[in-house]
């Protein structure tokens, strides 16, 4: 299996991690295997 490039700009001072849930706004937590994949992918600011 190849990596798959994601066309995601990611700004300064960002880095992109991988999840294998996100939690909706009505708190509810939404797995990336519910809807056939492995992970989201998220821009969080990095951590110093």
């Amino acid at each position: 299996m190849t990596q798959l490039k994601l066309p995601l700009p990611i700004p300064e001072g960002y880095q992109l991690v991988f999840r294998p849930w996100i939690t909706l706004k009505n708190g509810t937590k939404l797995y990336a295997r519910q809807i056939g994949k492995r992970a989201f992918p998220l821009i969080v600011p990095v951590s110093k």
